[in-house]
């Protein structure tokens, strides 16, 4: 028989067991490292029926984007850059001008982030071909570029002198790469999404680049006249946007069916504040 000392003991015991019980791990929610279920990119909520469609992977379609993005109004006026301070970098009787300040002879706006800001579903695996930033002329090529999470970022220093490259990231883990002798590489990976990631040389004041850091494949680079493509895109309806250091940034709705190829003009003024 049990006795009653037996039962008294087993009784105690109890609430010991259920509040160890509570703890299991499918009691709690969710996190990221910052310790919140929001995405870094963006505060907005993932509807239901993304939800039901975030299990596909890797899913391209066959439409395509084409645009131009076009700057109106008095053009801004040409500012080279001063190279001073290392015989490597200075260049006499030679002007670099400033990418910022860059238009076509159309008045094309060069170096614009372009990108699927809302719209895109599922997951996309991250390339395991890098992109390559590299530090050639004392200036960084590209001056802008994008990458995947988790896809390899190569850093190269292709000049016969000390660079670095200092990561200002925010909501990625920065870094501060230093690279004192020509040839030398460097790897490195953003964990998170971020719109944009301004890189800087601290030895050179000038050399500046800007990262678009996306989950998803979708965004592009506008070329010296201003144009840019989006590909292999699914059916459905996008908010594209774009990103200029000195302009700021340009929305558009667009819808695209199959191997549809809508053409957009975006344009950025003076007039507008960033």
């Amino acid at each position: 028989m049990i006795s009653r000392s037996s039962v008294l003991i087993f009784l105690a015991f109890c609430p010991v067991l259920a509040t160890g019980c509570s703890d299991s791990p499918s009691s709690k929610s969710p996190t990221t490292e910052e310790g919140t279920s929001e995405s870094p990119l963006s505060a907005e909520r993932v509807s239901d029926d993304e939800v039901s469609s975030s299990a596909a992977e890797d899913f391209f379609g066959t439409a395509v984007i084409r645009g131009v993005v076009k700057f109106e109004g008095e053009r801004p006026p040409v500012k080279p850059l001063k190279m001073l301070g290392d015989e490597s970098c200075h260049r006499p009787n030679h002007t670099v001008q400033s990418p910022r300040t860059m238009l076509s002879d159309s008045n094309g706006v060069p170096h614009v982030f372009v990108y699927i800001k809302r719209g895109v579903t599922g997951h996309y695996s991250p390339p395991t071909e890098p992109v390559t930033l590299e530090q050639t002329g004392c200036m960084f090529v590209p001056h802008v570029f994008g990458i995947q999470v988790g896809q390899p970022l190569l850093i190269i220093n292709n000049d016969p002198t000390f660079h670095n490259v200092h990561s200002l990231a925010r909501n990625n883990s920065g870094f501060n790469v230093s690279q004192p002798q020509k040839g030398m590489k460097t790897t490195r990976t953003f964990s998170r999404p971020e719109i944009m990631v301004k890189l800087k040389c601290d030895v050179h004041g000038w050399m500046e680049a800007y990262c678009g850091v996306l989950p998803h494949p979708f965004f592009t680079v506008t070329d010296e006249n201003g144009e840019f493509e989006i590909t292999r895109l699914p059916v459905g309806h996008y908010v594209l946007e774009t990103r200029h250091e000195l302009w700021g940034t340009l929305q558009q709705d667009v819808t695209v069916g199959d191997e549809e190829i809508p053409e957009l003009t975006l344009t950025y003024s003076r007039k507008r504040k960033p």
